[in-house]
């Protein structure tokens, strides 16, 4: 919706309902960069039930250092969780629950006034010190997808909602005596509900031909 230049799809691996799997890694590296991730799927009833967690984690403390002020910039505090319940019914019938959240509280980057770079380092900047820095985005959600096979067609329905807390302030020129380009304060509170449903199959008539067809209902605030 509203993508001018296209649209990315994310497909998740699903909760194993017969092996247990496990993937983690750890990263470390210059300005202080701490990363790590983790993937957990375990079968809690064999064919029948699943559980998949997921949880990622990067930081790093600012590359970059105001002159001014003495503040970190550019730099990361991310954390984010995933879970994901899937349940096969019967053959022909499978449910997934699943939900999410994020926290990126990162050390934003102010404006910075032109000047010339005094001490040669790309690592610093110099900002208007009366200026706030504020950036704190926190995403989440949950979705229900059941997906039923009778015979040759195959329907599924998602029903999901979101919901997101966006807190930013910042100063895009870094001129404390120019207030066209500040932005004080800006609070953005959001959910959305969303249910689609379609039903698709591999022929139609007689023919070899894929089709889906279906309905989608958006409700914003």
């Amino acid at each position: 919706r509203n993508s001018s230049v296209g649209a990315i799809r994310i497909i998740t691996r699903a909760a194993p309902l017969d092996e247990p799997d496990f993937k983690a890694d750890v990263t470390v590296g210059s300005r202080e960069q701490r990363n790590a991730r983790l993937a957990w799927g375990i079968p809690l009833i064999e064919d029948k039930l699943g559980l998949r967690l997921s949880f990622d984690t990067r930081n790093n403390d600012g590359w970059q250092r105001s002159l001014n002020t003495g503040r970190r910039a550019q730099g990361e505090d991310i954390t984010a969780v995933r879970a994901a319940l899937r349940y096969a019914a019967s053959d022909n019938l499978e449910l997934t629950l699943r939900g999410d959240y994020m926290r990126d509280h990162s050390p934003t980057r102010m404006g910075s006034a032109f000047r010339f770079d005094t001490d040669n380092n790309p690592y610093t900047f110099e900002e208007t010190p009366e200026a706030r820095a504020i950036n704190e985005v926190e995403p989440w959600g949950s979705s229900l997808t059941a997906e039923w096979s009778p015979g040759p067609v195959t329907v599924t329905s998602i029903s999901a909602y979101r919901g997101l807390r966006y807190r930013n302030a910042n100063d895009v020129d870094g001129r404390a005596a120019v207030r066209s380009f500040e932005v004080d304060r800006q609070d953005l509170d959001q959910w959305q509900f969303t249910q689609e449903i379609f039903v698709g199959g591999k022929s139609l008539a007689g023919a070899n031909v894929d089709w889906v067809a279906g309905a989608f209902y958006l409700e914003e605030q």
